[in-house]
Parts: structure tokens; sequence; C-alpha cells
């Protein structure tokens, strides 16, 4: 009794090159997923130490509280941040495996939002009152 196959040899190479690009498209869309849940990490630690200042935490705690919420990366390999001041400025910079991105910003200052938003709302006001 003979068999016949189902599949010819130019079909097992068509799909065996379809599993391979779809196992990359997963691995890219993964790495995809850590950079960027680990820059929102990376920025929300930098947010939490630049405006938190009135709690009397360190840098450092803040960026151990990043690590713990970072940690374990999906493809990436371990989940690293360094925060730290440097006068007006707030820098952060995270590693994950040969990854790294780097943040940097300004001292949180809540009275010059205060005055720009309400130079803006008075031009506002101001355009309005001559019809442009």
């Amino acid at each position: 009794m003979r068999l016949t196959a189902s599949f010819t040899v130019e079909a097992a190479l068509v799909l065996s090159v379809v599993f391979l690009t779809l196992g990359a498209v997963i691995k890219n869309a993964y790495r995809l997923c850590d950079d960027v849940t680990g820059g929102m990490i990376l920025e929300e630690s930098l947010e939490k130490m630049r405006c938190g200042r009135k709690e009397g935490r360190t840098a450092q705690e803040y960026a151990v509280e990043g690590e713990e919420e970072g940690n374990p990366r999906l493809l990436g390999g371990v989940y690293q941040i360094r925060l730290e001041r440097d006068g007006a400025r707030a820098k952060g910079k995270a590693l994950s495996g040969d990854r790294e991105r780097r943040i940097e910003m300004d001292a949180f200052e809540p009275g010059m939002r205060i005055r720009r938003w309400t130079a803006l709302s008075e031009l506002g006001e101001s355009l309005n009152d001559h019809g442009s």
C-alpha cells in the first residue's frame, strides 16, 4: 500500500520561511514592548523624583522602585535605572540588555507653569476681543 504525501518539498520550504518570518515578527513585537514600557517606567521614575522633593527620598530610592516595576523584562534582560539630580536638571538612564535610554528634564517649577497658563489664557482673550 502506498500513501500519497500532502506536502511537497516546495511547500515545506515555503512554510519554513513563513514560520521563521512569523517568529521574527513576534520577537520584534516583544522587543518593542520592552522598549516602550522601559521608557515609560524611566520617565515615571524621573517625574516622581523631580516632583517629589518634599517626601525626602533619594534618587536611588526612586530608581529601585522603577527597577522593581521594570523587572522581569520579556526579552531585554535585567532592567536597571540610574537617576540623578544635577542642579536644575534631572537625568535618568535605563539599561536593559544591550539597549539604553536617556532622559533629561528641567526642574519642576509649578509657579512657572501657572504663569505660562495665565499668559496664554490672557493672550487668547485678547485675540478673541480683537476679532481674530
